[in-house]
């Protein structure tokens, strides 16, 4: 293909230029986008090294140029210039291919500095992404770094159980604990997440520092509120015997520095640091092996 379609091989970037200079009949345009498709699956998929960033452009661009040439035959009387649709079409492949469509647009403004595309780049962006991420929930680069880290040795999780880094006495207030001392025990512990526990001392669930600001402002209402009509009831938690592997896991997709350590029986027994359990991490995979 190489040999019979030079232009497949690079990052396509000087193919580009010709594209938006209408270089190309149409013919020949979608002869380089069937081959660049077929040329860049081959080689991404292969696993040979190699970008999609410039092909996505390229394709992109192409394909945008054929439907823009399309449209102008369809309304010959029109003003309608392909070259637009061209670079709308790369904006919108790169938002397909990456996942990111507010990238996708500066992109495209930056190398055209034209206000004019800017909101049929915004919608097309917009709909290939949501296009592509309803077909496909990752992006390319995704499963490429997917593959990557298959070679790559495990980077091994710490070993232990949670009991072994947990501190004990965690900040807690009770269910019944009112406002004025929920927003004391925030000022003189400094956490984000307060525990709740109830007269037993079983975990109810957590209150967040941001859940409390709207009440700062309005002592009336304040002075009506408990700890259990903001308690967030579904606060992650773990257990004393989970392996710290668990306990990472625990923590991908939260913004928390800490959870709750809680018994089989309900009762909270303490909280483990998400640092703690990081430079446990460190220092094992500093031993030797």
């Amino acid at each position: 293909m190489a040999i019979a379609v030079p232009e497949v091989c690079g990052n396509g970037y000087s193919v580009v230029l010709t594209l938006l200079n209408d270089g190309y009949t149409w013919k020949v345009v979608a002869l380089l986008v069937a081959c660049k498709w077929i040329a860049t699956a081959a080689s991404f998929g292969s696993g040979a090294p190699g970008g999609v960033f410039t092909p996505s452009l390229f394709m992109g661009a192409g394909a945008g140029l054929l439907f823009g040439t399309a449209i102008q035959a369809i309304f010959p009387a029109g003003t309608v210039d392909p070259v637009a649709f061209a670079l709308v079409g790369m904006g919108a492949f790169l938002a397909a291919a990456t996942r990111a469509p507010v990238m996708a647009v500066i992109l495209l403004f930056e190398m055209t500095l034209s206000y004019d595309i800017v909101l049929p780049l915004l919608l097309c962006s917009v709909i290939a992404y949501y296009t592509a991420k309803g077909l496909e929930g990752n992006s390319l680069y995704s499963d490429f770094l997917r593959r990557k880290a298959a070679d790559l040795p495990a980077a091994g999780l710490p070993a232990g159980r949670v009991d072994t880094l947990m501190k004990p006495n965690p900040p807690a207030t009770r269910v019944d604990a009112r406002f004025d001392e929920i927003a004391e025990t925030f000022l003189g512990v400094l956490v984000n997440n307060l525990y709740v526990t109830d007269a037993d001392g079983r975990f109810v669930g957590a209150i967040a520092l941001h859940d409390i600001k709207p009440y700062l402002a309005d002592a009336a209402v304040a002075e009506h509120v408990v700890a259990r009509d903001i308690v967030l009831e579904d606060f992650p938690r773990v257990g004393p015997h989970q392996s710290l592997g668990e306990a990472l896991a625990a923590f991908v997709g939260l913004t928390a520095e800490r959870l709750p350590v809680v018994g089989a029986d309900g009762r909270l027994l303490g909280s483990l640091s998400k640092s703690d359990l990081l430079l446990a991490m460190v220092e094992q995979r500093k031993r030797p092996a």
